[in-house]
């Protein structure tokens, strides 16, 4: 049972000789059937045994999306090797920060061996002799020499690879999945979908050390035997239009994505280019891994009607690490549910009303869908009592796909074997809505402000670059209360005076959240601390508070205050 996903699917690629896997990189295309993937993938699982790595041993991988992530990923899997994919340097301008995260990384995996670019080596050559214990340099090309192999089945162990919690409100996490774990999550991924390896393929740009990229992208691939192809993801980045281009040009039915990846899209791609894709074929596209927006969704829908794209094709998805990846889904050919629910009646007393979508009240959210077969989702109070619908809580799950333990040695789980995720949420008419993270919230005269909803609200002021502008409680030591700061980044186009857009913050959190700051802040670009996948990090914001503490903000903001308030300015 520990092994049933090398067992169900990993050994059935033998005999898939029409579906593979395409990698793309800078125009240049390769393909391998699965027979060459699971070939590839034995010769360097046993590259790794005649270097000494024997089962449970862990082997970091430092690599982009190429076909050798692949194979030595899968390739340790089947030999009872533990993988763990960790992060490349993706900004080379903070490469101190990134030595230290690494650093703490391999110092809780201890892994035997190391594989990474031979380009990346110089740059990681000190951390690897500040490490307290011995490990192995390799190369990708170090894999796959002449030597013959074994493809027998081997013995092993439950632990099929480690992936690192996002880290969103604190420190990374390094969660062990299992085997169990990974086939009960791809199992209900693939059956809930419908996916048919005869009709399907799908197209990912989802970096493969993302729990999004390698178990959604990656597995669920391996898991219903249909073709998929990686490109890069810096790739997309730098040009967005490959992701839709790549659809069309293969006939994908399936991709995946956070939110930032439909907006960005919609910013990079005009109607009239939107006009050259066929997207006709695409039936699932599953978006996670942050919130999903009303207005990002609307926009990228509107913009590739142009393509073919279907409405129904999109759906929100919620998941996390610990969960192996996939929690609740939208229910195919049904399309974005929204809903607008009373923002008041939510931060006082946590009750869930629907609202008028043109009210001042209004807080738009988009419907998770529900949970996946063999997952529970429960909401519960700060007492640990099971809410019933429409009211709001923290959200627990329970089920197969969810991680006994964390490598570190700590249970996920509590003591009723229920997962904390640490998400605020409640149902309505049976699907699930995320309000907020619960350690993010903000606590203003009783009132439980999720930033998210705050900082959105924020993104259409002239000035302030949408997704880069932060809330965070803010301490008045003096009356010992809890007030909002805003952090922003202004637009590199934009010449208006900061002051001006200060103003127009302090306006709009009045208007649409009855609060004031008690600090607004513009930062430089590109600073901001965020996860792995792009998330904020909010709780590593409060240094830039503490930065300029006696820069007063301009007197005009006094005006803009209610009477009786008794915030220091």
């Amino acid at each position: 049972m520990n092994n049933m996903f090398f067992d169900d699917y990993f050994y059935q690629m033998q005999d898939l000789h029409d579906t593979g896997l395409y990698f793309k990189n800078k125009g240049k295309e390769q393909f391998f059937s699965y027979p060459k993937v699971f070939k590839a993938s034995h010769q360097a699982g046993f590259f790794c045994t005649q270097q000494g790595l024997d089962e449970s041993d862990r082997l970091a991988l430092i690599l982009p999306n190429t076909s050798e992530f692949v194979f030595i990923f899968l390739g340790a899997m089947a030999y009872g090797i533990i993988p763990c994919a960790l992060y490349p340097p993706l900004r080379l301008g903070n490469l101190s920060s990134y030595k230290e995260k690494l650093k703490h990384q391999l110092n809780i995996l201890k892994p035997k061996g190391l594989v990474t670019l031979k380009v990346l080596m110089p740059m990681l050559k000190s951390v690897v002799q500040s490490l307290d214990f011995d490990i192995k340099v390799f190369s990708p090309s170090d894999f796959f020499g002449e030597n013959d192999f074994s493809a027998n089945r081997m013995h092993r162990r439950s632990a099929a690879f480690i992936q690192f919690s996002s880290g969103t409100t604190g420190e990374q996490k390094p969660v062990v999945i299992t085997h169990e774990n990974l086939a009960h999550n791809v199992g209900a991924i693939v059956s809930s979908l419908g996916i048919d390896r005869k009709i399907d393929s799908g197209v990912s740009w989802l970096p493969l050390y993302h729990d999004m990229g390698l178990v959604g992208g990656l597995f669920g691939a391996l898991a219903s035997g249909a073709t998929q192809t990686l490109l890069r993801p810096e790739e997309f980045l730098s040009n967005p239009k490959i992701w839709p281009q790549e659809l069309s040009q293969k006939k994908a039915s399936i991709t995946v994505a956070p939110n930032f990846a439909f907006g960005l899209l919609s910013k990079k791609v005009t109607a009239e280019m939107a006009g050259l894709f066929d997207l006709s074929h695409l039936r699932i596209i599953l978006c996670g891994a942050e919130m999903v927006q009303q207005k990002t969704v609307t926009g990228f829908l509107e913009l590739f009607s142009h393509s073919k794209l279907k409405r129904q094709a999109f759906l929100p998805v919620y998941g996390m690490s610990e969960a192996t990846l996939a929690v609740t889904f939208s229910s195919p050919e049904i399309g974005p549910i929204f809903n607008s629910f009373d923002r008041t009646s939510l931060e006082m007393n946590g009750k869930v009303l629907l609202e008028s979508e043109s009210s001042a009240q209004a807080l738009k959210l988009t419907s998770v869908g529900r949970p996946l077969p063999g997952i529970e989702v429960q909401i519960l109070d700060q007492t640990g009592q099971r809410l019933g619908p429409q009211m709001l809580g923290e959200i627990y799950i329970a089920g197969q796909s969810i991680a006994e333990k964390y490598f570190t040695g700590e249970k996920v789980t509590n003591e009723a074997d229920l997962l904390a995720t640490g998400d605020l949420g409640f149902f309505y008419r049976d699907d699930l809505y995320i309000y907020g993270r619960k350690k993010d919230l903000i606590i203003i005269r009783g009132r439980n402000i999720d930033p998210s909803v705050v900082e959105k609200d924020l993104w259409s002021i002239k000035g302030v670059r949408p997704g880069k502008v932060v809330a965070i409680p803010d301490l008045d030591t003096q009356n010992d209360t809890e007030g909002v700061a805003i952090l922003f980044e202004q637009e590199k186009k934009n010449k208006r005076p900061q002051g001006q857009i200060e103003k127009d913050i302090m306006h709009a959190l009045l208007a649409l959240h009855g609060i004031s700051a008690t600090k607004i802040k513009m930062i430089k670009s590109g600073i901001l601390p965020r996860t792995s996948s792009g998330k904020l990090q909010r709780n590593l914001c409060q240094r830039f508070l503490l930065e300029d503490k006696k820069r007063p903000l301009m007197s005009y903001l006094k005006q803009l205050l209610p009477q009786g308030h008794n915030s220091k300015y």
